[in-house]
């Protein structure tokens, strides 16, 4: 079914018509609009979002999923808040990735400050997590991740490393994200050495 969605897809673009035939290949969910930091180009770190601070229903994501299941390819967790406040998030991306959908998280990660929460993401079978970094040093890193500790952010990726070793979810992949911008290009180079340097010793174990 996939496969005919897909072409059902192509076709569409090609016509470009007012409806689209088939379902969403790839879909965006936001599990929760609230954060841990505040930073300033985020609405909702700049307190500009303009609606509710909530978070979505399992059960209305499970809808979600049970409509798509057999077309969709693709979730993505993200938007305007840290999709680790959700108390549902790894029971939806379980629940998802059982539906045979690739799934992919975007974090700030100092939510996940505990081993609890460490091994359910991990045996959520989330297949990538995107970790925004943005920074190699404390100064640097707060001056866009208003409110955010490096130090327990890289903490927690060595754990979560750690804990990926141990388990049978080798497929997750991490991946370290740093958005350039005037203050922090001056800490690429380093970025990219320190990223290679965890690599290397993950693998080694």
């Amino acid at each position: 079914m996939k496969r005919l969605n897909s072409l059902l897809i192509r076709i569409s673009r090609s016509l470009k018509g007012e409806f689209v035939l088939g379902y969403p290949e790839k879909i965006l969910v936001e599990p929760t609009n609230a954060c841990n930091l505040a930073c300033p180009l985020c609405p909702t770190g700049a307190g500009t979002l303009g609606r509710p601070v909530g978070q979505l229903r399992e059960s209305d994501f499970m809808k979600i999923v049970d409509e798509v299941r057999g077309y969709t390819k693709y979730i993505e967790f993200a938007g305007y808040g840290e999709p680790i406040i959700s108390k549902d998030i790894f029971k939806m991306i379980r629940y998802a990735s059982e539906a045979g959908i690739y799934t992919h998280m975007h974090s700030n990660l100092p939510m996940l400050n505990s081993s609890t929460k460490i091994m359910a993401l991990v045996n959520s079978r989330l297949d990538r997590l995107t970790v925004s970094i943005d920074g190699v040093t404390q100064q640097t890193y707060e001056k866009y991740r208003i409110g955010g500790d490096l130090d327990l952010l890289f903490n927690n990726i060595s754990k979560l490393i750690e804990a990926k070793r141990k388990s049978d979810n080798q497929n997750l992949k991490i991946v370290g994200q740093m958005v350039v911008a005037r203050q922090n290009e001056h800490e690429v180079e380093l970025f990219k050495q320190k990223a290679e340097s965890r690599k290397q010793k993950a693998e080694s174990r």
